[in-house]
């Protein structure tokens, strides 16, 4: 049974910019959502940066999520 759309959490994904020329993650997830029906999209906001240096009033929210890569450097926060 599908959850309704007044009970789902608010989810700000966070990345840090690319290090190459490569597509950024960011751009990969807001042509993600951008494919949701549009009261499901509400429930996301995209943030490029690291972690700590973000205005707290902008993390309001009910989960964060924080991609690590491979190597180990989690400079996402």
């Amino acid at each position: 049974m599908p959850m309704p759309d007044r009970e789902l959490p608010h989810f700000i994904l966070i990345s840090p910019a690319p290090r190459t020329n490569s597509e950024s993650l960011v751009k990969a997830w807001t042509q993600a959502i951008t494919t949701l029906p549009s009261n499901l999209q509400t429930h996301f906001t995209v943030l490029e940066g690291i972690l700590s240096s973000l205005p707290p009033d902008e993390l309001r929210c009910d989960c964060i999520v924080s991609p690590a890569n491979s190597f180990g450097i989690m400079d996402g926060g």
